[in-house]
């Protein structure tokens, strides 16, 4: 299985991982995020996806939590 930020990497049509933090806002649909099954990736993945798309360092207890803050981040852009 490919890891949380190849999978968004793709989904976002991003030839190189390095794109991806410029372009998730306007690429990626919500509907996508929320459709990953909450046990597919550990929250130490969603924890580092948010790292690299946000440069934050979110401190949450769970997979919904950091999937949220995305979907903020998302919603804000």
């Amino acid at each position: 299985m490919q890891d949380l930020l190849d999978l968004l990497a793709f989904e976002c049509r991003c030839d190189y991982l390095s794109d991806l933090p410029i372009v998730f806002r306007e690429r990626l649909s919500p509907d996508f995020l929320r459709d990953i099954a909450q046990d597919a990736y550990p929250l130490s993945d969603w924890l580092e996806a948010i790292r690299y798309l946000t440069a934050e360092n979110l401190e949450c207890t769970s997979v919904d939590a950091a999937r949220q803050f995305l979907l903020e981040k998302m919603d804000r852009a």
